[in-house]
């Protein structure tokens, strides 16, 4: 598949207010379904706000941001298969498209026969205002975000909302997660139960779930509600290791003050914020919260991972990047090995040209189209290959 002709061809197909879209040529057409998100008592929390991020967000309470709460999420529909199984599609931390995933879930749908569902994680893509995408308006913020920060590094536009929001409340990223993670579990019920509106028969779904997909795919495999992932295959690309050996510091994701506020609150305040808070008490010792909080550092509840990780071990596989930055190969190697305890296979891939977590796929440098293709088409193949063992 040429990769950039893909990406270039589907991006510019897709829309998220068009209920069915036909891809020329294909039996297969996108389809966006409504959903309505799961209620989440963490949400109600009214943070620590500060005037740059009122004038970001809007509102002081995050359960008032409508475009959370109700939303699409697209399918592709392959009409030559039947939909027995299901690829859940999971994106990673501050996009704010679809537009990088189209291709994945093409060639996934293409290869595997299956339908492919992307969903969007809170705050996230559709989910998020229209407002935080905007580039002259938060570059604007960004640069009083600068001039507040002397020694911050990778500030953006792209990234200044995210990193506004979590470094004034670092309780957003449990509660956004707490919240896509409830949806999740309301989706693949759906899916299963025979109730979602496109699928009729579907008894299992795989995951394919990039970076910080991949760490709250983790969340939902160490709770495993309702054993809603028993049959399961999961794959995660770029991503897998607990919160604490991730650096987000990117012009993409968040920048250095963000990522450290983030540090500092998940591994040495977090646990006493859940003695001192009767919502995150009640929430955070249930099984999807005890989860949560295994994934924040490696020594964290471990016989619990280790458990986890020897049961799906033959139902998992990970596909790392040599040199991940944000995502270290060194630190996936060490949450999937245990000290020697699990062993989960992991396929390592280098490309010949510039890349990195953020971006492993250029899609705008046509010198590299050949070589973006081929590195695309490798990875895929053999994720592809992994679904259909």
């Amino acid at each position: 598949m040429d990769f950039q002709e893909e990406h270039k061809k589907l991006s510019g197909l897709y829309k998220e207010n068009q209920s069915n879209i036909s891809i020329p040529g294909e039996n297969i057409e996108i389809k966006n379904c409504r959903f309505t998100s799961y209620k989440n008592d963490l949400l109600e929390n009214i943070y620590n706000t500060s005037e740059l991020e009122k004038k970001i967000s809007h509102s002081n309470v995050d359960s008032e941001i409508q475009e959370n709460n109700t939303f699409t999420y697209p399918i592709f529909f392959n009409h030559n298969q039947n939909d027995k199984r299901i690829i859940l599609l999971l994106h990673g931390l501050n996009e704010k498209s679809w537009s990088k995933y189209l291709p994945w879930a093409y060639y996934l749908t293409k290869k595997t026969g299956r339908h492919v569902v992307l969903f969007p994680i809170s705050f996230h893509i559709n989910r998020a205002p229209k407002e935080w995408s905007e580039p002259r308006r938060m570059m604007a913020f960004s640069k009083k975000r600068q001039r507040k920060f002397k020694n911050i590094k990778k500030s953006s536009y792209v990234n200044v909302a995210l990193s506004e929001r979590l470094t004034r409340s670092p309780q957003r990223f449990v509660s956004a997660g707490y919240q896509s993670a409830g949806d999740l579990i309301q989706l693949m019920r759906s899916i299963k139960n025979g109730t979602h509106p496109e699928f009729s028969s579907a008894k299992d779904i795989d995951i394919l779930a990039y970076s910080i997909g991949a760490f709250l795919t983790q969340i939902l495999l160490l709770s495993n509600p309702e054993g809603i992932l028993n049959r399961s295959k999961i794959a995660l690309f770029c991503g897998g290791t607990e919160l604490s050996q991730m650096n987000g510091t990117s012009r993409f994701i968040m920048d250095n003050i963000a990522q450290q506020r983030i540090y500092d609150y998940y591994t040495k305040e977090f646990e006493n914020a859940i003695k001192n808070n009767n919502t995150f008490s009640r929430v955070l010792n249930n099984k999807l919260g005890l989860a949560f909080r295994a994934m924040l550092t490696p020594n964290k509840f471990k016989n619990l991972k280790i458990n986890v990780l020897k049961k799906f071990s033959d139902q998992l596989k990970e596909f790392a990047l040599l040199k991940d930055k944000i995502v270290p190969l060194a630190n996936i190697r060490q949450t999937f090995n245990q000290n020697g305890k699990v062993h989960i296979p992991l396929d390592v891939f280098d490309f010949s040209f510039p890349y990195s977590h953020e971006i492993p796929f250029p899609v705008n440098d046509t010198k590299l189209q050949r070589k973006a293709s081929e590195a695309f088409n490798q990875v895929f193949s053999d994720i592809s290959n992994f679904m259909l063992a």
